[in-house]
């Protein structure tokens, strides 16, 4: 069964970006948007109006924490679900995402069944 959900994923790397689309593909998911820079991400949520962002921490422009506030003070954009990735995911960065409103923080590299599932419950809640 195929999946309606639009996901943008946000990474600055491409082969990140095809290893979450392909990863998300697996799991029936099909409609993708891609940023490479968090101030295309801020851009393309507000344009696109994705179901969910999958949002990289270490963006060029504007990095992937001061995009996730952006995305949070914006109405337009505040209940979009945001799951963080980061390949340096130390605690208090993942910490500081929470408490700004990720719903999920996934260290890199990661296990794409946990992207998946992530992905699932995020759109589920």
């Amino acid at each position: 069964m195929m999946k309606v959900a639009s996901i943008l994923v946000a990474d600055d790397h491409a082969h990140i970006r095809r290893l979450v689309q392909q990863s998300l593909k697996r799991g029936g998911y099909e409609r993708f948007s891609f940023a490479t820079t968090g101030n295309e991400t801020l851009l393309l949520a507000r344009t696109v109006a994705p179901d969910i962002i999958i949002l990289d921490f270490d963006m060029p422009e504007l990095d992937g924490l001061a995009a996730l506030y952006e995305l949070r003070a914006d109405p337009l954009t505040q209940r979009i679900p945001v799951i963080m990735m980061s390949g340096y995911a130390e605690f208090h960065t993942c910490l500081d995402a929470r408490r700004m409103g990720a719903n999920q923080v996934l260290p890199k590299p990661f296990a794409p069944s946990l992207l998946l599932d992530l992905v699932r419950a995020a759109l589920a809640a």
